[in-house]
């Protein structure tokens, strides 16, 4: 395969002069080929010569989606970006973060990369907008189950465990550990972990007693435990996750 980025340029650039007659975007007229996509998942900058000779410029991999227009060579989906970011969220738990490729990305989404591309300019901002609505779908939840559970101790219990599901317990114990190194990591995403979690611990105090002044340790306290009981017992896995970490939210309770 020809990853000769210059090359990969020019005989795109030749494709497009070719499709300039398609009668519409959504005639598929040429679908973009594996040395493309690997030139823009490398992510890399290139010389060439401005159209029509002249000196050479500096251009990026997320240029080259422009100068080529490759809306005229790929058939537009439309498929919204909420669809899109969950299943781009399944494979990063499948990949990790880094492993989110626009190649990868476009597999599984059903989109070409070029489409991707515009919607999200690069690879960093792909994997910020993923993390970005799963911290919304957590939000919501957090939400709707402070609302609806009861202001008592075992109301706390149950908003706990509605934010846990026991079909992902393991996956999410462990493959969820490099989404986590992606949240501490990027600025964004980090506020975003920590404005849930005060969220959460204000939830939870709010459960375990009136006054204000212990209310906020109390549910900190709780909420760590909720995250550290999960974590051991994928080390164990004896019995199902929801009754462990239930039984051990309740031990700490009767414990104070």
């Amino acid at each position: 395969m020809d990853t000769d980025p210059s090359r990969v340029i020019d005989r795109w650039l030749g494709a497009r002069q070719r499709c300039q007659g398609a009668r519409s975007v959504e005639q598929t007229v040429v679908q973009p080929d594996a040395s493309l996509v690997e030139v823009l998942d490398a992510d890399q900058a290139w010389t060439r010569p401005e159209a029509g000779g002249g000196e050479k410029r500096t251009t990026t991999a997320e240029e080259l989606w422009d100068d080529v227009d490759l809306d005229l060579m790929t058939r537009r989906k439309t498929i919204p970006d909420e669809k899109v970011l969950e299943t781009l969220f399944e494979v990063m738990m499948k990949t990790g973060p880094d492993g989110l490729t626009f190649a990868r990305a476009a597999k599984a989404s059903g989109l070409a990369a070029a489409t991707l591309v515009q919607r999200y300019g690069n690879r960093e901002r792909m994997v910020e907008a993923t993390l970005l609505q799963a911290w919304d779908r957590l939000d919501a939840e957090t939400m709707a189950a402070d609302k609806e559970e009861d202001p008592t101790p075992e109301g706390a219990i149950k908003l706990l465990l509605r934010l846990m599901s026991p079909k992902t317990a393991e996956r999410d114990a462990t493959d969820g550990l490099l989404l986590l190194r992606e949240d501490i990591r990027n600025p964004r995403l980090r506020e975003r972990g920590a404005a849930w979690g005060r969220a959460l611990a204000s939830a939870l105090g709010r459960r375990l007693s009136e006054d204000p002044r212990e209310a906020e340790p109390l549910g900190w306290r709780m909420a760590a435990l909720w995250q550290g009981a999960h974590t051991w017992w994928a080390f164990d896995q004896t019995v199902p996750a929801d009754r462990a970490i239930r039984q051990a939210l309740e031990a700490w309770l009767q414990s104070d």
